[in-house]
């Protein structure tokens, strides 16, 4: 219980203190109600059980509003990219695959481990990729059956002719934001991406 601390009154048996008789509430300073904008107000005297309740449903909500935040900033990086994307005739699921092969083909698996997502999912993208003569399958020396994917001339250029619009954008982003503590923000979910991915390859609690 970190930052909030239950007072022990050694006077508890003798007459009741005024505050306590007509139920007066004190506000008490805690850095994370700060954070999620929540104040907490508790009795003069509070149990250790109550105290540690009310610090859960805050750690919670600072929690939640975390998930939120990550939920909210992948919708909006991806309906950017559709934006950029759309005119050159791509998804911003195309983008992104195309991107990851333009200068060297790479497994289909390998791309899925690197965007966190099933290979099955890559799969049908690169397959899409493929039909439409963006992208194209190569033999893979180092295993028979996983092939490579490229990119095509055809794909290469669609993604090149994305770059000075993305990269109008990315300087408007710099500039309001800043580019220390845009490195920053950068930093720290790249902090909770691998504490995730090492959770997540833990074994479940039954």
């Amino acid at each position: 219980m970190v930052g909030l601390r239950v007072d022990q009154d050694s006077s508890a048996t003798t007459e009741p203190h005024p505050e306590r008789a007509v139920g007066v509430r004190r506000r008490v300073a805690h850095p994370q109600s700060e954070r999620v904008g929540v104040e907490l107000l508790r009795p003069r005297h509070v149990g250790y059980g109550e105290a540690a309740e009310r610090l859960s449903d805050v750690e919670h909500g600072s929690r939640l509003a975390t998930a939120k935040t990550v939920f909210r900033l992948n919708g909006q990086l991806l309906a950017l990219g559709e934006d950029l994307s759309r005119p050159v005739g791509l998804t911003a699921a195309w983008w992104q695959i195309l991107g990851t092969v333009l200068v060297e083909p790479r497994p289909v698996a390998a791309i899925a481990r690197e965007f966190g997502v099933s290979r099955q999912s890559v799969q049908r993208i690169a397959d899409l990729l493929v039909h439409r003569r963006l992208a194209r399958y190569e033999p893979n020396p180092a295993h028979r059956r996983a092939k490579l994917l490229a990119a095509t001339e055809l794909g290469s250029d669609a993604v090149r002719r994305i770059s000075p619009r993305h990269r109008a954008f990315a300087e408007r982003l710099v500039a309001a934001v800043g580019e220390h503590q845009l490195a920053s923000i950068a930093d720290r979910l790249a902090v909770l991406s691998r504490v995730l991915d090492t959770l997540l390859k833990q074994p479940k609690a039954d």
